[in-house]
């Protein structure tokens, strides 16, 4: 097992020893535990960065299904090293400030807990190499964030955050694994190193586009991308901690990284390019223009991360087109999109994950979040007003904050696209850095909504919960490390550019590298070119819109409210219900001659359908062995008795003659040389007989019905359907026409399975395996069971909020 494989098996082990550890009222706090497991991580990630700088790259393998290609391959190149080091570091940072922010009446240990399980599933997502393996920790991670966001439970809007937050993601996951199997069938591989070296191929192929449509499917609803961002905002109800853990910094970022990881697989196609960059770029411009009518800082810096992952989202679109020119100076010229998108991914997480720390001091602190309440905290708060002025400033994009360079890489990417000349860049080109542009100032505007009407202006300690102070030192040591690093980053961009940013964006561009270097010199100051020019207007429309907020907030009349895609999503959710409540009453009768008949049509049509589209119903006797007159007496002998039951006036005679059908069949299994098959036949039938017999001596006399008897067609056809269907199996599974024969499987049985009797080592093999999973599954049940029962004692009297 490689060093890489634990890197993303420790967070899971961390997960199963916190509530061996967590115990309330101890003097050392629980989250020590998964703090020194996330800073260990980073540590030895560090240690990568000389090597991956240098072009290395390290490949470690699990073996797991190997017979169907599916291992545990854990790959560390530029990209995954880059997203590994944010969710490692940006992880011990929230760690830290958890441990001061949440109250120790928390249920700390399930919070630990679910945090260690998403931070595993989060690496898994960005080392594993197999795209099986990834889909399995990107489902995780979705399951993991479900139980963050829904921490605080008792409340009917985390439950319902939680909820659409998996729904959605959950159904992104699954579009995307319906693409990675596409994929397998197009190459004939999961490992996503060698589907980047085949696709180029595969261009022409009729699953190219679907595959890539699905692929961006799972992407966008992982990383909030309109229309599927509407999850996002809502997830904010979830603690603190996790808004600034999974909302800035790792969960969102995973769209962005498989966007990255597969531009190389689709990039240079047209309909690629022009898919990530206008969602991107409608994603950048709807979040900010949504973001400026926020009352509450979460929800404002919600649809400020979606408007800054459309901006990141919209770079790698436009960096794609590197592939389309193939060896050339066309594609350093365009790659330097793409580096200017991981610049911003890093940038991102510093400056999003500071304020998302701030504001949770200024809630922890004052007990709201309504800008309308705040103000004049300035004084009060020196360095939580402090911090908020390094991430605000830098999020809008102003020196001298890190945010600020990539920005300005963002619109000289956007004026040079317009110089493209393909994908019919001549007609609609020009909207793309407008619309950056546009949205930018936006951007500006809500940046100095958190600034000033927050912290600047007169202190309304009347309307607040409780009196302001600055929030505790332990507390403050993650937003303070943050924003250190957005003017430390601004200062020495370079050092990033060099040893972080341009190994991630060899690894997006693996066919170039050999031939040119792809890394760029980031500069603070670049001319009076027309990237800058656009930073100052929107500076200078941004402090009229900020100044005059009256003049222009008609225009939100237009995008009311009421009318918007949580309505839709609300709507769909509801009709879905109903109709799925409808639907299942009007098949759930009570009666068991219902649900019988369900399966035999079922069945009947799945035999039928079977035949018809594989045309496998061909069947022959001419080389079967002669019926006895033994066999003959028996077989009629068992229909006269299933007849008879029918007809049957008491229970005893039903009773038995349906014993007669089980020793009858035990007497088939001899006369076929199959004494094991008898002898357990015949036990089986006489318990069941016995039990049968002691069962109905307490019922009340079987009454015989005086109705006449009426002949229901429906389920006459469908018992005559059912047992045709059985025969016509019988008979054509002789001719084996739609597989090879399984025999040659198990002459070497002994070797195999330790057994000569052929049917005893399938009943060892696969008879113990499914007894196995069956008492997994009841093991499960009983925990499931018993942590429902301990919850009703523990809560006795508790109600969930409404509201």
């Amino acid at each position: 097992m490689g060093t890489l494989n634990f890197v993303v098996l420790i967070p899971f082990l961390a997960a199963m020893l916190i509530p061996l550890f967590y115990k309330k009222g101890t003097r050392l706090h629980i989250g020590l535990l998964p703090m020194i497991v996330a800073v260990s991580l980073f540590s030895y990630l560090l240690f990568y960065i000389p090597q991956i700088a240098n072009g290395k790259t390290f490949l470690h393998t699990i073996s797991w299904i190997p017979s169907y290609g599916i291992n545990f391959t854990a790959y560390l190149d530029g990209l995954s090293l880059i997203l590994a080091l944010l969710i490692t570091g940006i992880g011990t940072l929230v760690i830290l400030y958890s441990i001061y922010y949440l109250s120790e009446n928390e249920q700390l240990g399930h919070f630990y807990t679910y945090l260690m399980l998403f931070m595993g599933a989060m690496l898994g997502v960005v080392l594993s190499d197999n795209m099986m393996v990834l889909y399995v920790f990107w489902e995780l991670t979705s399951i993991s964030s479900f139980l963050l966001i829904a921490f605080w439970y008792q409340r009917k809007r985390s439950r319902e955050g939680a909820q659409k937050s998996l729904l959605i993601t959950v159904s992104g996951g699954f579009g995307m694994l319906i693409g990675f199997l596409m994929i397998y069938t197009m190459t004939g591989t999961l490992s996503v190193r060698e589907v980047i070296q085949i696709m180029p191929e595969m261009t022409g192929h009729g699953l190219f586009v679907p595959a890539m449509l699905l692929v961006l499917f799972g992407a966008f609803t992982k990383s909030a991308q309109f229309p599927f961002h509407i999850w996002l905002p809502d997830a904010m109800e979830a603690p603190t901690p996790v808004s600034a853990y999974l909302h800035s910094a790792t969960m969102v970022k995973a769209g962005i990284y498989l966007v990255a990881r597969f531009t190389p697989v689709f990039g240079g196609e047209g309909i690629w390019f022009w898919i990530v960059t206008g969602v991107g770029l409608f994603t950048l411009f709807w979040g900010s223009f949504q973001a400026v009518r926020q009352t509450d800082l979460k929800a404002l810096l919600a649809f400020s991360t979606i408007s800054q992952l459309g901006m990141i989202m919209s770079m790698f679109g436009m960096g794609s087109v590197a592939l389309h020119f193939g060896y050339s100076t066309e594609s350093v010229f365009y790659s330097q999109a793409t580096f200017a998108a991981l610049f911003h991914l890093v940038n991102h997480s510093t400056f999003k994950g500071a304020l998302f720390m701030a504001v949770g001091i200024v809630d922890h602190e004052v007990g709201t979040r309504d800008i309308r309440r705040l103000g004049g905290l300035a004084t009060i708060m020196p360095i939580t007003f402090t911090v908020s002025l390094i991430g605000s400033f830098s999020m809008a994009g102003l020196p001298p904050f890190n945010g600020f360079l990539s920005k300005e890489m963002f619109f000289q990417a956007a004026v040079d696209i317009t110089e493209l000349g393909i994908f019919h860049m001549d007609t609609i080109g020009n909207l793309i850095p407008i619309v950056a542009w546009v949205a930018s100032i936006f951007t500006f505007v809500y940046s100095m909504i958190i600034v000033f009407q927050t912290f600047l202006g007169p202190y309304k300690e009347e309307r607040l919960e409780r009196p302001a102070n600055e929030g505790p030192g332990g507390m403050l040591i993650s937003p303070v490390i943050l924003a250190g690093l957005v003017v430390l980053i601004f200062l020495m961009p370079n050092m990033l550019g060099n040893y972080i940013i341009r190994p991630a964006v060899e690894s997006v561009f693996p066919t170039l590298v050999t031939e040119m270097n792809l890394g760029v010199e980031i500069s603070a100051w670049h001319g009076l070119n027309t990237a800058l020019w656009m930073t100052i207007g929107v500076v200078v429309l941004g402090i009229l819109l900020y100044s005059f907020p009256r003049a222009w907030r008609w225009i939100y009349a237009i995008f009311p409210i009421g009318w918007s895609l949580n309505t839709l999503y609300n709507f769909t959710l509801e009709q879905s219900v109903k109709s799925s409540r409808k639907f299942t009453n009007s098949y759930m009768t009570g009666l068991l001659r219902h649900y019988l008949m369900y399966i035999y049509l079922f069945f009947i049509l799945l035999v039928a359908g079977a035949f018809v589209l594989t045309g496998s119903y061909d069947f022959t006797i001419s080389g079967n062995a002669e019926i006895s007159i033994f066999e003959w007496i028996i077989a009629l002998t068992l229909i006269i008795a299933a007849i008879s039951i029918l007809f049957a006036k008491s229970r005893l005679t039903a009773i038995l003659l349906n014993s007669v059908l089980g020793y009858g069949v035990a007497l088939l299994f001899v006369i076929f040389r199959a004494p094991d098959l008898a002898l357990t036949q015949m036990v089986i039938e006489t318990v069941t007989t016995v039990l049968f017999l002691v069962a109905y001596y307490f019922l009340p006399e079987w009454k015989k019905e005086n109705e006449p008897r009426r002949i229901n067609l429906s389920k006459l056809l469908i018992s005559i359907g059912f047992g045709a269907s059985f025969t016509a199996v019988a008979l054509a599974v002789q001719n084996n026409r739609l597989f090879d024969r399984i025999s040659t499987y198990f002459e070497n049985s002994y070797e195999l399975a330790g057994g000569r009797n052929i049917v005893n080592t399938i009943l060892s093999d696969f008879r113990g395996f499914d007894t196995m999973l069956e008492v997994v599954v009841l093991l499960i049940a009983g925990i499931g069971v018993y942590s429902i029962i301990k919850l009703k004692a523990g809560n006795r009297g508790d109600k969930f909020e409404n509201q």
